[in-house]
């Protein structure tokens, strides 16, 4: 009995640790303190290296600055929770900003199918992979997938803020591809 509440009081103070490290980092990351940011949150994974969470906020200080370690964190994050939906999405922007169409399409796919309906109440991150999904294909030069993946976005979303934007990408591509052919 006695080992069990020394086990929670434990518990407790790492979870109390974990998030004030995590509230710190945010507060850098908004005051632009980047390397400051990114040492609060690897304080928190040292606290709790089994929370997905503050890899995630590591990840997201360094995806514009250093695209390698951004996905060996993102990467860490969905090796402990591998339905980390945020984590995919991420990870997949991350390659995609890399140039690395292949694994941003993958990671894309990945997020599809852990949350596979796409509605008005979804997390817009996976509503974005469609529109990001199709333009890695585009950039890949492969216009008849590229525009699959904008018709099933505007099909599935018919009201979403950026509807008009991917039917002019549609058109765009069509034409495009009439005149390589």
């Amino acid at each position: 009995m006695e080992r069990q509440m020394k086990n929670n009081v434990r518990s407790y103070a790492i979870t109390g640790l974990y998030r004030t490290y995590c509230s710190r980092g945010g507060t850098r990351e908004h005051e632009g303190k980047l390397s400051e940011a990114i040492i609060e949150y690897t304080k928190a994974i040292r606290t709790d290296p089994t929370n997905p969470e503050a890899y995630c906020l590591r990840a997201d200080t360094n995806k514009n600055r250093d695209f390698p370690r951004a996905i060996a964190d993102y990467t860490k994050a969905i090796e402990i929770d591998h339905g980390f939906l945020v984590a995919y999405f991420h990870r997949g922007m991350a390659h995609f900003y890399n140039k690395d169409y292949d694994n941003a399409i993958l990671d894309y796919e990945k997020a599809k199918k852990i949350q596979p309906k796409i509605s008005e109440e979804i997390d817009p991150y996976l509503a974005d992979a469609f529109i990001k999904r199709g333009d890695a294909r585009k950039g890949k030069k492969e216009f008849q997938k590229a525009i699959k993946d904008y018709e099933r976005f505007i099909k599935l979303v018919p009201k979403h803020k950026d509807v008009t934007v991917i039917q002019q990408a549609i058109i765009n591509l069509k034409a495009k591809m009439r005149i390589c052919d």
